[in-house]
């Protein structure tokens, strides 16, 4: 029947409740290649395979903030009945009820695998919107329509939140430059200082050495032994300081490299939109 009106089955999720299996959700693709989740809110007769996901109610908090997901459900509007929100083994299903009040929300993780198939930061969520499969055997050209609407309000929502992530970003390796260089400022002055220093206290301290033996000299000759040995310990720790600031120097190479690969799959992926895909 779905594949009739232009719905293509990509996965069947399964409800597990009190031990009991029941299919819930949909996952499609429709014939203009946007995602959308169906809930089958009609009886339908459903074949489990064994690698289907298994959602369970997960009662436990979830890290997607409360502004972001009711952001996100406001920003479908009325044309669908709500919105999947996913990121990791997690699902949050944000939907309203007959008479358009809501969000309702529930939140689900996938228990039977061990494979995370979907993205698994909160940066790297995704939403999708939700339709009922009645609505689907009604008027499946008005879902059609009501899906490419509200899609296109969901992704360019993620992808200016997106955009102003990555304005975040840049500022925060700004922000890192900055430190760098306000900790090079201070170790230069600190070196100076520690280098000036112990050359003056060695100066007194070869004086002292030919010095009358008196109780006073001797008192002041311990305390420029101990000077030079705190200096000598400063030193050390001022090394030691370097190091730890260079010890980070890998990974931000790594990220570095990371954000470089992110921009050649980009310009390799999408090098071909200018013309048209025969495949």
């Amino acid at each position: 029947m779905l594949k009739d009106r232009g719905y293509n089955i990509i996965t069947k999720f399964l409800i597990n409740e009190n031990d009991n299996l029941s299919a819930r959700f949909l996952e499609c693709i429709n014939d203009l290649g946007q995602k959308t989740f169906i809930d089958l809110d009609i009886s339908a007769s459903i074949t489990a395979n064994s690698d289907d996901p298994i959602l369970i109610v997960d009662g436990i908090e979830d890290r997607l903030p409360h502004s972001l997901k009711n952001g996100m459900f406001e920003c479908s509007g009325l044309e669908v009945s709500g919105i999947v929100i996913i990121y990791d083994k997690n699902i949050i299903v944000l939907i309203r009820d007959e008479d358009g009040h809501g969000p309702y929300e529930f939140k689900f993780i996938i228990n039977n695998t061990d494979t995370n198939i979907y993205p698994d930061i909160i940066d790297e969520y995704m939403v999708y919107p939700i339709v009922k499969l009645s609505e689907i055997q009604e008027n499946a050209q008005l879902v059609t329509e009501n899906i490419d609407e509200v899609t296109k309000r969901l992704q360019n929502t993620i992808y200016e939140n997106c955009k102003s992530g990555i304005k975040m970003t840049l500022a925060a390796t700004k922000k890192l430059e900055n430190s760098i260089l306000e900790f090079i400022d201070v170790e230069i002055h600190c070196s100076n200082e520690l280098a000036q220093s112990i050359h003056t206290l060695k100066d007194i301290l070869e004086k002292y050495k030919h010095a009358p033996n008196t109780e006073e000299n001797q008192i002041r000759y311990q305390k420029l032994l101990f000077n030079l040995r705190k200096r000598h310990e400063y030193a050390l720790e001022l090394i030691n300081l370097c190091q730890k600031i260079n010890h980070k120097r890998d990974k931000i190479i790594k990220y570095a490299d990371y954000i470089s690969e992110i921009t050649t799959s980009c310009l390799k992926g999408l090098k071909d939109l200018s013309r048209p895909l025969d495949n």
